[in-house]
Order: C-alpha cells, then structure tokens, then sequence
C-alpha cells in the first residue's frame, strides 16, 4: 500500500493487486491490535535489530525512516502514542486501514482484491503479472510485496517465492519467527499457561553467546514463548541454517546475581533448617509449581529438608534457578509465528532503489526480502520504508518528490 500510494503522487499510473477481499490483513496483528506502526530508535539501532543484513536498510531509514514516517502520518491526521521507543496509532488498525485505503482513493491507486497473482513473465519493455483472472502488465516497474509465510491465514502464504525464484533469484530459506521456542529437553512439561514476569534468555551457538533478550515468559505445550521468547527466536531463525547446535539458557531471576541467591539459601538454612527446599526461594522469584517442576528436572529432591540437603541438591537449584540451559530443536510453525526470517536475498536487490539487480523492472519490498527483527514496530518500519523506496519515481533518491512525507 505504501508502494502504490507512493507511485501514484509521484504520476505513475498505479494498481495494486490483491489476493483477498481487503489488503493490509497482517495489520491486524500488530500490537495486539493496538497497531505498534513504528520504533523510534536511532539508525544504527534499527539497522542492529535487524541483524547480519541490517545495513541494507540504512538508506531505506535515511529516505523515509521512523521520523519522517511518524511526521507523515501527524500531517493527516493520524494520533499517535509513544511508549518508550515504540509508538502506537490511536484508534488501532482500523484507523490505519482506512487512512492508507483513504490515500489510494485520493491518489487514483487502482484497488483490484480477490486478484491471487499465479506467476510472472516478461512483456515487451515491461512485465505480466498471471492472475487467476487474467493477466497485467507492468510497463514501467512491478513491485513485489506479498510478505513471507508466517500466519498464512492473512495471506502471507509463501506465494511469492517461486515468483522470484522463476525470475532467477537467490531465496534464503525461509524460517518462521517471532513465536514459540520448542525446546528439548522439555523441562517444561505440563506447565503449559503458567508465567513468569521477567526471564533473561541467552541464545548460544555451541558455546558462543549470540544474544540475551529480556521479558515475560510462557510455558507452552512444547517449550515456551513470551515476549522475551519471541525476540530470541528471530536469532534462532537466523542461526537455523549454520548447522551448529543452538541452545537457550534462562535466568529466572536476573535481579539477583548466583551469589545472592546461593546466600539466601543458605541464609534459610541457619534461620530455618526444617524447611524444605522446595520452599527456600522467596515466593516472589518464580511460580510454586515452576519451581518444583524445575527440581525434578535438574534431580534435586524438593522434599528434603534444608539442613540435610546436599550440596549438590542446593548448587542444583540455584542452577536450575539462574542459568537453565536447554537445546533448542526449533522455531513454532508458520500459523503460530509472526515473521518470516529469509526471503529473497538482499545481495541481489539495489539497496538505493529496491529494484532487482537481477530482472530489471522488478523491484521489492516488505518482509518478502530476508530482512526481519524482533517486535517493537521495526518490521513495519521495514515495510513503510522499502514500500516509499520501491514505489518512488525519482528511484529512492533524496530529490523522491514527497521524501520526507510531504506534497
């Protein structure tokens, strides 16, 4: 939608083709609804988020970045909400669907739904887009946009790669993220539904540390998920491909240090040496039932009062406690998972203009390019920005008629 609005101002005459009743679905998850448009974190914070490929972006984010995008939509009208870094539209998706809908119709954008595109080829100077219901020719540029394969249910089915793969493209192989961890072993085991407010997970390649992420946690049916759990996937999503074991190790409580916890304990064991050890962390750190779960996980008898406990049983509950270390099989599916990590290889788009170094003519835009972060509004600022590049006249330079958000 940003695409076509941005090419229609610019005097192109412009159709947007969509396979369902009503484009922009995938809107209706963000922020739970609330719609989390965009992050307001610097350039080289945003380019971070994104990971290895990140520095494809960084003109993509000087063109049409969080600031000029946020301006953009202040000067129609659209109220905005920051919380810390991220910011939220007021009125939620529907108000988002109906001012991007509202821009096509005043830009002549030609809307035609229920349009599923089933491949691609060549036209005289231009390109055919094969509907189900006939074919369209692009004379001038083609732009791609049919997002990854994550909640296909929305739409983003994994239409578009054999598309660019028939036009001679590199896809990378794409992995659902942004969603649950499935784990293994499982020392999560019937708990699924209970919660802790605040873990630090640590993704390791082998023993190489790849990144810590912190927030909420959730026990699922098969591992865990969460706000801190959704943001350590898209790194495993990204390390999938390597080969190497992955493996995730959570700290249940990451305002105490192991040495403070090991002093309470012990603490408790002078001050109240007939209490169990399935009783001997203060009732604030995690769940009754976590912990007991979490005991006969690491082999420590949770019955066993603190006075006759052994070493080895307390040093494995701290353990268990601070640093539990886990194998990591795999990322949820692609109905469970946000984003998709992979997608056509960046190497062979034009960071500049988002046009294929491959097929002139064609160029791309949004998550169906192997670029995706954590939450926090950056895939859709990804989105906007490759969009306003993908569709501008004067091919994504500074002089792009409407570069910072205006005419």
């Amino acid at each position: 939608m940003m695409a076509a609005v941005t090419a229609a101002r610019g005097g192109m005459r412009t159709a947007l083709l969509e396979k369902n009743a009503r484009p922009g679905r995938k809107l209706l998850l963000t922020g739970g609804g609330r719609c989390n448009i965009t992050n307001m974190s610097d350039i080289p914070s945003f380019v971070a988020a994104f990971g290895r490929h990140g520095s494809f972006l960084r003109h993509a984010l000087t063109v049409f970045g969080p600031d000029k995008f946020t301006a953009f939509l202040r000067r129609h009208g659209i109220l905005l909400e920051e919380e810390g870094s991220m910011v939220f539209v007021r009125g939620g998706v529907e108000r988002v669907f109906d001012f991007l809908e509202g821009l096509m119709l005043e830009y002549g954008v030609e809307l035609r739904c229920h349009q599923r595109v089933l491949s691609l080829r060549k036209a005289g100077d231009g390109w055919e887009a094969v509907t189900e219901r006939g074919g369209f020719v692009a004379k001038h540029r083609l732009i791609l946009a049919p997002g990854g394969m994550t909640y296909p249910s929305t739409g983003s089915a994994g239409d578009g790669y054999p598309w660019a793969e028939g036009l001679g493209h590199t896809i990378v192989a794409p992995v659902p993220a942004a969603g649950p961890l499935i784990v293994e072993p499982n020392a999560f085991v019937g708990l699924q539904g209970i919660s802790v407010d605040c873990v630090r997970a640590t993704i390791f390649q082998g023993e190489k540390r790849r990144g810590t992420f912190e927030g909420a946690m959730l026990a699922t049916g098969r591992g865990i998920s969460g706000p801190a759990i959704l943001d350590a996937s898209v790194e495993v999503a990204r390390l999938a491909g390597d080969g190497k074991p992955i493996s995730i190790e959570i700290d249940f409580a990451p305002e105490a240090s192991v040495a403070e916890i090991a002093a309470r304990i012990w603490r408790m064991r002078e001050e109240s040496p007939g209490k169990q050890l399935e009783n001997a962390l203060p009732a604030e750190a995690l769940p009754k039932r976590l912990y007991e779960s979490l005991l006969e996980y690491v082999k420590a008898d949770a019955t066993r009062r603190l006075a006759e406990a052994p070493k080895r049983d307390i040093d494995a509950a701290i353990d268990a406690v601070k640093r539990l270390r886990l194998g990591v099989v795999g990322t949820g599916g692609v109905a469970e998972c946000m984003v998709t990590v992979g997608g056509v290889s960046t190497s062979e788009v034009d960071a500049k203009t988002m046009e294929s170094r491959v097929a002139r003519g064609i160029y791309f835009a949004g998550e169906f390019l192997d670029l995706a972060a954590r939450c926090g509004g950056f895939n859709l600022q990804c989105a906007f920005s490759t969009g306003f590049l993908a569709g501008s006249p004067a091919r994504g330079s500074e002089e792009a008629r409407g570069a910072d958000g205006s005419g």
